[in-house]
This record gives structure tokens, C-alpha cells and sequence, in this order.
């Protein structure tokens, strides 16, 4: 790793973590801020989260009753996967009903609600990770550079209408509290709420990009370029990111790395 002025130099021809794909873009719920849709409206408890840690949480979840049944544990039971805009290959939008509220450790949540949660699968803008110090227990710096491209800001924008259309449907009028601010406001005004509120999608990959280029990290059997003995078999190798999460795709790989260590060349083999 070669950035900045640290030694010692192993590749100084290896593009180590300079195009981190940022793993998606988030619109998540935060009072005030992000996409909150509070309820019920008359009064009824969908889930009775307590103050305290993830382990009081996952308890309160796993007893709780609502227009859902309670999850497997990853709060995300119902997704929509749309396009942000006419025309495209695929989707590039995944909205998540969560059914608590649903924010950062640092910001307040309301005592009862729902959220949903608008991501950008396909973001354009390209984030890195880059040495602070030569000493491996000091973090490193990460610039993720949400919304670097225009287009990651129109297609969330997309997203936060879709969603907030849905929020308005008949089947959340019984546990609606009340409509969103955001219902009827033009672009302008739904982009500074995404500038605000923006945030990681938890998934960023590319970090040390698979190719075949003396720029890539590691070549198509994960080894590091130039490097003898040395594997890498996570996310990071990804050259582009996957859409949706990318749980999925790092166990293959994963899986393709035993593989390739006990010399296996394809999945009959």
C-alpha cells in the first residue's frame, strides 16, 4: 500500500482503494431529517422499542405484532425494486419497509413509528480509502463522496417520491400519524432533504478491484498483483458493484476462492 507519504512500497502501480464503489446510497428515517412516516394514528403500538443497546431491540422485535409479522432480524421483510427513471436495463432503486423507527446511533427517533428506507443500487460516484499512518491501529481515511455524480442525487430524488407516493396509500391510513412534509414538495426541496440526510448504504466493495490491468489489485484468481502467497476474497474485489445487497455475492466469492485453493476449476469438479 503506496498511499500517500508512507513506506514501505510494495506495488506503486496497484490503484489500491482509489475508486471504492460506496456500496449504495441511503436515504434512511431520522427524525426531522430523513424518511420518517409516523404512526398510528390511533394510538396502537406497531413494535415497542425500548432505550438500550441492538440486544434490547432484537428482543422487542422478535415479540412484536403489526401489519407484519415479526422478522427473521434484519428489520428489511418487504423491499421494492424499481427503476429512478424510464428506460433503464434494470432497477436501480431499492425501497425498504422497516417496521420501527430506523436511524443512526446518534440521531433521536420517534417512540413509535415505521420507516422507509430509499437506496440507490447503482451510484456513479466513486468514494477511497486512503493510510492516515503507518501504524496498522490507526483507522484509515475513508471518503465516500455521496452524491459526487449528479445522477446519484436525480435518482434518489426519484426514490423519495416513490416512496413517499406509497406512504400515502389507503393501506397505511390506519397507522399513518400524518403526512409527511415532504408530500407535494418540488425536487429542489427533496434534494436538500437528501443532501441532509444521505448516508452508507453498509455495503461498500471495490476497494481492491479484481482485473486484469496493472492498476488492478488482484487478477481473476484473487491473487494480489505481483505478490506471491496472498489472496483476497471479500467484497473488495468487486470491479463494479452489485445491485442490491451484496451478501450473496461475497459468500460466491468466497466460495470460488476454496475453490481456487484446492484446485478446483468449476462447481462439477
Amino acid at each position: 500500500m503506496t498511499d500517500g507519504q508512507f513506506a514501505p512500497t510494495v506495488h506503486d502501480d496497484i490503484e489500491l482503494a482509489r475508486r471504492m464503489l460506496i456500496g449504495g446510497e441511503w436515504v434512511g428515517a431520522l427524525s426531522g431529517k430523513t424518511f420518517p412516516v409516523y404512526g398510528p394514528a390511533d394510538g396502537r403500538v406497531i413494535v415497542e422499542v425500548p432505550a438500550g443497546d441492538a440486544a434490547d431491540v432484537d428482543r422487542a422485535v422478535a415479540a412484536a405484532r403489526g401489519p407484519l409479522p415479526p422478522p427473521s432480524g434484519n428489520l428489511g421483510e418487504a423491499t421494492l425494486l424499481l427503476d429512478s427513471e424510464p428506460g433503464r436495463a434494470s432497477a436501480d432503486l431499492q425501497i425498504v419497509f422497516i417496521h420501527v423507527p430506523f436511524t443512526n446511533p446518534w440521531q433521536a427517533a420517534p417512540e413509535h413509528g415505521y420507516t422507509f428506507g430509499v437506496g440507490h443500487m447503482r451510484p456513479a460516484s466513486r468514494g477511497s480509502l486512503t493510510l492516515a499512518s503507518p501504524d496498522p491501529k490507526v483507522p484509515p481515511l475513508i471518503d465516500f463522496r455521496y452524491l459526487h455524480e449528479g445522477h446519484d442525487l436525480r435518482a434518489l430524488v426519484s426514490g423519495v417520491r416513490h416512496a413517499l407516493e406509497i406512504s400515502e396509500t389507503t393501506a397505511f391510513d390506519e397507522w399513518r400519524g400524518g403526512r409527511h412534509p415532504l408530500v407535494g414538495a418540488d425536487d429542489e426541496r427533496i434534494a436538500a432533504f437528501v443532501r441532509d440526510a444521505v448516508q452508507s448504504y453498509g455495503h461498500a466493495a471495490g476497494s481492491c478491484r479484481m482485473g486484469v490491468d496493472s492498476l488492478s489489485v488482484v487478477d481473476p484468481e484473487l491473487r494480489v498483483q505481483g505478490l506471491a502467497g496472498l489472496r483476497v476474497a471479500d467484497a473488495s474485489v468487486m470491479p463494479e458493484i452489485v445491485s442490491t445487497n451484496t451478501n450473496a455475492a461475497a459468500v460466491m466469492i468466497a466460495e470460488k476462492a476454496s475453490d481456487l485453493l484446492r484446485g478446483l476449476t468449476s462447481a462439477s469438479a
